[in-house]
């Protein structure tokens, strides 16, 4: 996905690895895009996230919940 690629998004570990790990993960790549992110942008949907990353939904809302609380 081009999108993907533009904000510099990698599909995260594989399925065996623990959940706490992917979702270190997404979050450190969440923080990626937000510290990259112009005024105004959004960041990409939970599905779109889940897409690219490769993650579950429970995996990516937990790393934008954490984020929310930093």
């Amino acid at each position: 996905d081009p999108r993907a690629t533009e904000l510099g998004l990698t599909p995260v570990g594989t399925r065996s690895a623990p959940e706490t790990a992917l979702r270190e993960q997404v979050l450190a790549q969440l923080r990626t895009i937000v510290a990259k992110a112009v005024d105004g942008s959004r960041l990409p949907t939970v599905r779109k996230l889940m897409a690219d990353l490769g993650a579950s939904q429970y995996v990516v809302q937990a790393a934008l919940e954490q984020l929310r609380e930093e």
